[in-house]
């Protein structure tokens, strides 16, 4: 629970005019107001839905215009069946679980309607999603929505997403936090996002789609899908991304894929032991360019413009990565395929895994990482990097 701001200059002991009494009653209506609103929402318990409806009025005021700073307290041990999305409304929101738990008494968010998404939070800077548990209902279909489980990032700064637990997405990857497009090649508008303390996965199934049948070639999908970058202050320094300290499980298309420079991936875990993955961490796409509309909403329908396919009408493929991962760190992560085969531990350069004529991926450290598992394929494949650092890696796969 955050404690109400307090005002030293207001509140500096003097007692003339009653101006001490009047802090203290400012202060004790700000603690009121903060334990109301931390009060739990109460489920509805229908295995059919309508949950989403209570917790996105939590993201508003008495006007029901969207609140900056509000909290949706969810109850310990509680289930949430959603038919809808739940949708951050305003900046600096969050979502979490009364008493922020870590253990099993976290409150679960279950997809029931017909979304593959659960959570949006794009383009609202400083908000937390925490401490929950969310089911997506998955596996999808070859036919169905693609987008992913929870969607974040977008052209915003400082959000954060920790001690979640989720699995089984229908769509492409349980965590997209999205580049919101690149203000110019390379710098995306999603900026110092951190993502740590997640356990993610299952995620999809190693099984290709009929040609024809829907928009994605298969039903793989990944564990984390990050495309944030850098906040630069007025003085010209950064604040980069974070994402550590995560476990990734059964993820069937990569553990965790990069698309940005200035992210720091370090402590993390990528396991198999159920169904296989293509890589556990990879580097590998040049463009990571999206359709977008004038508002710059993202259509995930079409992944990856300029390599997969055009833009529907009213949607524009934007300007891309172009292979800038310029101070991206991968250091200290665990890649084990411990029961199931990851082909590639760690993937990096744009000719892995693809014959393309694109430029190289360009700038980012690979350290001190570690591979492990009797199912693993290639461990640190390289081919079409430039300006790369790869150093005290091992493998005892």
């Amino acid at each position: 629970m955050r404690k109400p701001a307090r005002d030293g200059r207001f509140c500096r002991g003097d007692l003339r005019n009653g101006v001490l009494a009047a802090c203290f009653a400012l202060a004790l209506a700000a603690v009121g107001a903060t334990r109301a609103a931390a009060s739990c929402i109460a489920p509805l318990g229908n295995p059919a839905g309508g949950d989403e409806k209570r917790i996105n009025a939590a993201f508003l005021n008495a006007a029901d215009r969207p609140a900056p700073g509000a909290a949706a307290v969810l109850c310990a041990n509680a289930t949430y069946y959603l038919a809808d999305v739940v949708q951050f409304r305003a900046a600096d929101q969050q979502l979490y679980t009364e008493g922020r738990p870590t253990d099993g008494s976290r409150a679960l968010l279950k997809v029931v309607g017909a979304s593959s998404t659960a959570v949006i939070g794009q383009w609202l800077p400083g908000i937390h999603l925490s401490h929950v548990v969310v089911d997506g209902g998955g596996p999808g279909t070859c036919a169905g929505d693609m987008r992913a489980l929870l969607e974040m990032g977008g052209g915003a700064a400082g959000q954060v997403i920790e001690h979640v637990k989720a699995y089984e997405p229908r769509g492409w990857t349980i965590l997209h936090v999205s580049s919101g497009g690149f203000s110019s090649p390379g710098v995306p508008l999603c900026q110092a996002a951190t993502v740590r303390d997640n356990d993610f996965g299952p995620s999809g199934r190693h099984e290709p789609c009929p040609a024809g049948v829907g928009p994605r070639p298969g039903l793989w999908a990944d564990g984390i899908s990050f495309q944030c970058g850098a906040l630069t202050r007025a003085d010209g320094s950064r604040v980069g991304s974070t994402v550590e300290h995560n476990r990734v499980t059964d993820a069937t298309d990569v553990g965790i894929m990069l698309w940005a420079p200035y992210v720091r991936v370090a402590d993390n875990q990528v396991v198999n032991v159920a169904d296989q993955a293509f890589a556990g961490i990879a580097m590998t796409d040049f463009w990571s360019s999206e359709c977008q509309d004038a508002s710059g909403a993202v259509d995930k329908t079409t992944a990856f413009c300029n390599r997969w396919g055009t833009c529907r009408p009213g949607y524009t493929c934007r300007a891309g990565l172009e292979g800038h991962l310029e101070g991206t760190v991968v250091t200290d992560n665990l890649i084990d395929a411990r029961e199931s085969r990851i082909s590639t531990g760690i993937a990096m350069g744009t000719h892995v895994g693809y014959c393309t004529s694109e430029g190289p991926m360009i700038g980012a450290a690979v350290l001190d990482n570690t591979l492990s598992g009797a199912y693993m394929g290639y461990g640190f494949a390289i081919n079409g990097v430039t300006a790369w650092s790869f150093e005290g890696n091992v493998s005892y796969a």
